[in-house]
């Protein structure tokens, strides 16, 4: 992505005004970024869908 520095610094922007913690930002943002650069690869929509889950239910999980 072109785009990548910019967008990153938007959502750093953005954070205060959620309640997330960075942490599952960055593993966001690398998944995007780094392992799914794009989704015209054939099912990477898909698997890209049970990365973002796991991050989250991992982190939910750790936050009880």
């Amino acid at each position: 992505m072109s785009d990548t520095p910019e967008i990153e610094e938007l959502i750093k922007e953005l954070l205060p005004s959620f309640d997330l913690q960075p942490a599952w930002i960055e593993e966001l943002l690398d998944l995007v970024i780094q392992k799914y650069p794009s989704l015209d690869v054939h099912g990477s929509k898909e698997q890209l869908k049970r990365d973002i889950k796991k991050i989250i239910e991992n982190a939910v999980s750790h936050d009880f």
